[in-house]
């Protein structure tokens, strides 16, 4: 190009058609991930305690717990209980942990039973899950 007039070198044109094909990948990734949302994940909650009558025979006391997946999709809520002070605390299956298969917007109650240690109050427990 010699005294500003002639055309571009072939290279630059090479140029354009790849910043052009990348520009037009990248609009579409972008638009791919923008379509795609949040990945659905399950999201557990519990509320309670609340007092609660207990299986004939398995305990002095027992408590319910409300479990709740709030999230979009299937999934095991796993928790554990901590018992009070002066009581043991166990799931109705004599387990301090359990796991809980909850569908979107499912809630399920679930039991622990507290026995006294020392006394006759069985204070609630502390359930907690992930």
């Amino acid at each position: 190009m010699q005294g500003g007039t002639g055309r571009a070198a072939p290279a630059y044109y090479v140029a354009i058609v790849v910043l052009a094909v990348a520009l037009v990948a990248g609009a579409t990734l972008f638009g791919l991930l923008v379509a795609r949302g949040n990945t659905q994940v399950p999201a557990f909650a519990v509320t309670g305690p609340h007092a609660a009558s207990c299986p004939v025979g398995s305990a002095p006391a027992c408590f319910g717990f409300q479990v709740s997946n709030s999230g979009g999709t299937q999934g095991t809520a796993f928790c554990i209980v901590t018992a009070a002070l002066n009581t043991t605390a166990l799931f109705l299956n004599d387990q301090r942990s359990t796991g809980v298969l909850l569908s979107p917007n499912e809630t399920r109650t679930i039991y622990v039973k507290v026995t006294p240690t020392k006394g006759d109050l069985a204070s609630a427990p502390v359930m907690l899950c992930r």
